[in-house]
C-alpha cells in the first residue's frame, strides 16, 4: 500500500479510502511509514481502524520504517504490542530497524 500526500488529514482519508476494499489485500500488509515525519491522534486512530480491520479480515499489518516520533507514539498508545507480529516486534527495538 502506497499513500502519500501533503495533507496530514488528507492522507487519512486517503488511508480510509484505501482500505474500503479489503479483497485485494494479501495475508500480510506491509505499510512503510518511513516518509511520515509526525503522527497526531487522528493518524494513529486511522491506523487503529486499518490494523482492527485487518484483523477481523483474518490479515496483519506490519508497519516498517517509522521515524523517531511516529514510533514513539506507536509505542506510547501501545499500538505495537495490539497490532505487531510478535517476532516483529524483535525488530521494532533494535536501533535503526523500524
Amino acid at each position: 500500500m502506497s499513500l502519500s500526500s501533503e495533507s496530514r488529514v488528507l492522507s487519512c482519508f486517503a488511508l480510509e479510502e484505501a482500505i474500503a476494499n479489503l479483497e485485494p489485500f494479501a495475508s500480510v500488509v506491509v505499510l512503510r511509514i518511513r516518509n511520515m515525519t509526525a503522527l497526531d491522534a487522528t493518524g494513529l486512530y486511522a491506523l487503529e481502524r486499518l490494523a482492527d480491520r485487518l484483523k477481523k479480515s483474518g490479515r496483519t499489518l506490519l508497519l516498517c520504517g517509522a521515524r523517531v516520533q511516529p514510533e514513539r507514539l506507536l509505542t506510547q498508545a501501545q499500538f505495537v504490542e495490539q497490532n505487531i507480529l510478535p517476532h516483529s516486534r524483535l525488530r521494532w527495538n533494535a536501533p535503526g530497524n523500524f
